[in-house]
């Protein structure tokens, strides 16, 4: 019996022994992913708020039952992962929302390509001004419910950014992020039916669907 009471007593010295090594594993494993996420998550989220980068709060602005906002949508498969972030369908038009959370003094090179130099050397951004009309192109094609529509083209960077070059010769919008909703809602060159409008909206989230399979 008694040999039976301490082997007893020793499973439960050791299965407490490994219960107190799991615990500690898993409040060290449990403390780095809580470090991951307020390091990738929410200080980046409070960095972009702080800049003036708040784009679901710019789009918002917009009256909902005129202006529909799909959010990320592919054009491409997920092998090339070609998406569009911010597309507005409205009765009057489609806003293609290119925004990039970029700080710095902004300029444009001699190929048309927008530049940063913030905090460190010259880093090229990209011809934001091709790559919208590559989707504009692409999205015409999708349906003939877009026969008609005119399209807008949207480069938004955050409000403390600096531009340091002409806008004027960019077929649509390019500048700080709270001038977005304003030039949204100054376009009323053509005027689309609600159905038209929900035909459009449908016909890209048929598209986003299929580019997901």
């Amino acid at each position: 019996m008694v040999g039976n009471f301490m082997f007893l007593d020793d499973s439960i010295s050791l299965f407490g022994n490994y219960s107190f090594v799991g615990i500690v594993l898993s409040a060290i494993i449990l403390l780095a992913i809580f470090v991951l996420i307020i390091k990738n998550a929410v200080v980046p989220f409070f960095k972009k708020r702080a800049n003036g980068f708040d784009v679901s709060g710019e789009l918002n602005k917009l009256p909902k039952s005129t202006y529909k906002r799909i959010k990320k949508t592919y054009f491409e498969n997920f092998r090339y992962r070609r998406f569009v972030r911010d597309i507005i369908v409205s009765n009057y038009g489609v806003f293609i929302v290119n925004s990039h959370f970029t700080l710095g003094n902004i300029t444009k090179n001699d190929k048309g390509q927008l530049t940063t130099d913030f905090e460190g050397p010259i880093r090229v951004l990209g011809d934001f001004d091709a790559e919208n009309k590559k989707t504009i192109e692409k999205i015409k094609k999708l349906s003939h419910d877009f026969d008609g529509a005119k399209f807008y083209s949207i480069v938004a960077f955050p409000n403390k950014a600096v531009i340091n070059f002409d806008t004027s010769d960019f077929d649509g919008y390019i500048g700080r992020l709270n001038g977005v909703s304003n030039y949204i809602l100054s376009k009323k060159e053509c005027e689309l039916s609600n159905e038209q409008k929900e035909n459009m909206v449908n016909s890209l989230l048929k598209e986003n669907s299929r580019n997901h399979q």
